[in-house]
């Protein structure tokens, strides 16, 4: 990824790099296939579960690896060899993950440390909880 620019995400499941002024963002990976359809072209959280919602990204320079965190698919890695992700963590212990939300790789050991905003709702469903919340306190 030498000379590349920076790396961010979008609500449709689409992780976008930008590639300078001339060109600006494009799709870089893409969190499922169904991220690729017009389906996922819009910001509808209904469609999270489908699309994807990658919410952390971090590079790990050492190993020439791109993490990702999604809201809905757990923990991710593209490898430089190819455009696909791969899953690699759906839960710890049996318990699955819920709603992944950031992370960072130790430079010195590699080791990839994540964080789930909620182990009850997921993304889709925070907010009509946090409202509801606020309604009965």
């Amino acid at each position: 990824m030498s000379g590349a620019g920076p790396i961010t995400s979008v609500s449709n499941g689409r992780v976008l790099r930008y590639s300078g002024p001339n060109f600006g963002f494009f799709p870089y990976v893409f969190v499922t296939a169904a991220s690729y359809t017009q389906l996922c072209g819009n910001a509808n959280a209904d469609l999270g579960p489908t699309c994807g919602r990658p919410l952390g990204i971090v590079f790990d320079y050492a190993q020439n690896l791109l993490y990702i965190a999604d809201a809905y698919f757990g923990l991710l890695v593209k490898r430089p060899s190819t455009y696909e992700l791969a899953q690699i963590a759906t839960s710890v212990e049996g318990v699955p993950f819920c709603f992944l939300n950031g992370l960072v790789v130790d430079p010195l050991s590699g080791i990839v440390y994540f964080t789930e905003t909620s182990t009850v709702f997921q993304l889709r469903f925070i907010y009509v909880n946090i409202l509801i919340l606020f309604l009965i306190w």
